[in-house]
């Protein structure tokens, strides 16, 4: 049984190698991004509760700060989906 990505890429021979350095890639991708959501997450809650800028400085735009986090988080599970389907690709093969 040949990969999905042989077969829309139409390649003869499928070189193991390649796919496990793009799943190790991958996986190290997503835990970079997820560290990054859980930074941003710990600045927005620090300007929101702790020191308390977004209520000093009414022109920051704080409502932006939590949208950009959550997307983050959006984005570092999209990653992490990723990863485990490259890993469940592999793993089938």
């Amino acid at each position: 049984m040949k990969p999905v990505i042989a077969l829309i890429l139409n390649i003869q021979n499928v070189d193991f190698g390649v796919l496990k350095r793009m799943l190790y890639s991958m996986q190290v991708a997503a835990i970079l991004s997820f560290a990054a959501a859980c930074s941003a997450g710990g600045v927005v809650v620090l300007f929101e509760r702790d020191v308390y800028f977004c209520r000093k400085d009414p022109h920051l735009p704080c409502g932006k700060f939590e949208v950009a986090t959550a997307f983050a988080f959006l984005s570092c599970a999209c990653s992490a989906a990723s990863a485990l389907v490259m890993f469940w690709l592999l793993a089938s093969l």
